[in-house]
C-alpha cells in the first residue's frame, strides 16, 4: 500500500502528462478506502449451517473489492460425507476434497499479531498428519474486554465443523 502511495506521489512531483493533483489525491483516497473495506470484509468468512452441512465462504464484498480474483469456500456435506475446499487467487484456482474418514481432527491456532490484534486459524488435520488451513480470523480486542465478534465466530466455526465431521477439535502447536 505504501509503495502505491509513494508511486502516486512521484507522479505528482514529476508532474507527469495528463495527471492532475486532484486525480492523484482521488486515487490515494480510493485505494485507502478499498484497503480499509477489504480488511473489514475479510475479517471473517460468512458461515451458514444448512440441513445438508456447513458452508463457509469469503464475503461477497471482499470478493468484489478484489475484483473477483480472490475467494475461498469450504463445504462440509454430511450427506456425501465429504469436505470440499475451493480457493481462487486471480488466475489460479484450486479445489480439494476429503472424505470424512480422512479427517483426524479440526485444528485451531491462536497467535497475537500485535497488541490488540489476534489471529485465529482453523485447519483440517488429516489422518496422515497433513494440515490443511481453511480460514483465518483476525480479531481486534481491547485488553480485558469481552471476546470480539471474529473470535466468537472462529470458535463457533470450529464447533460446527467438529460436530458436522464427528471429530474433536485440538489446538495446534
Amino acid at each position: 500500500m505504501s509503495g502505491l502511495v509513494a508511486g502516486l506521489v512521484l507522479l505528482v512531483v514529476d508532474d507527469g502528462p495528463g495527471v492532475s493533483v486532484d486525480q492523484v489525491i482521488g486515487a490515494v483516497f480510493v485505494v485507502a478506502a478499498a484497503a480499509l473495506l477489504l480488511r473489514r470484509a475479510t475479517a471473517a468468512p460468512k458461515i451458514w449451517v444448512e440441513p445438508w452441512g456447513v458452508r463457509a465462504a469469503t464475503p461477497r464484498l471482499a470478493t468484489a473489492l478484489a475484483l473477483g480474483g480472490w475467494s475461498e469456500e469450504v463445504l462440509v456435506e454430511t450427506r456425501t460425507r465429504r469436505v470440499h475446499v475451493q480457493r481462487r487467487r486471480w488466475w489460479r484456482s484450486t479445489s480439494t476434497a476429503f472424505a470424512f474418514d480422512e479427517v483426524d481432527h479440526v485444528g485451531y491456532t491462536y497467535r497475537e499479531v500485535r497488541q490488540g490484534l489476534d489471529d485465529f486459524e482453523v485447519s483440517l488435520v488429516l489422518e496422515d498428519g497433513t494440515v490443511h488451513p481453511l480460514f483465518s480470523f483476525k480479531a481486534e480486542e481491547a485488553p480485558g474486554s469481552a471476546p470480539s465478534r471474529e473470535a466468537s465466530l472462529s470458535r463457533g466455526f470450529v464447533r460446527q465443523l467438529s460436530a458436522a465431521l464427528g471429530v474433536e477439535c485440538r489446538a495446534l502447536a
